[in-house]
């Protein structure tokens, strides 16, 4: 019986590996730099369609879920700025927003 990659023959456009998760504290300051050039588009939990990009925070490989209306427009103006997001470094901050909403102070770091 042949040996067959089960994640592959479900999954066949989905990556194998993709770095952990950044999860984006309330209130606390990261300074990350974009690894690709723009999000790419996944289905994530409820076969919701979600961006997510490859990033670098504090040395280590990240992935950037741009589920939130707020941080994901803040993303898609400096692309639209730079053109590409490829090696851009922002500085991000997470903060309480009207009712249960979150906003997000995102800064290019030139």
């Amino acid at each position: 019986m042949q040996n067959e990659d089960w994640f592959q023959k479900a999954f066949p456009k989905r990556a194998i590996e993709m770095p952990p998760t950044l999860i984006i504290k309330l209130e606390k300051e990261y300074i990350l730099t974009f690894k690709e050039k723009r999000p790419r588009v996944v289905s994530g939990g409820f076969r919701r369609l979600t961006p997510v990009i490859n990033i670098e925070c504090e040395g280590k490989p990240y992935s950037l879920y741009l589920s939130h209306v707020d941080l994901a427009r803040r993303v898609r103006l400096l692309e639209k700025k730079n053109k590409s997001l490829l090696d851009l470094s922002i500085n991000i901050k997470k903060k309480k927003g009207p009712k249960r909403n979150y906003l997000y102070d995102v800064k290019e770091i030139i």
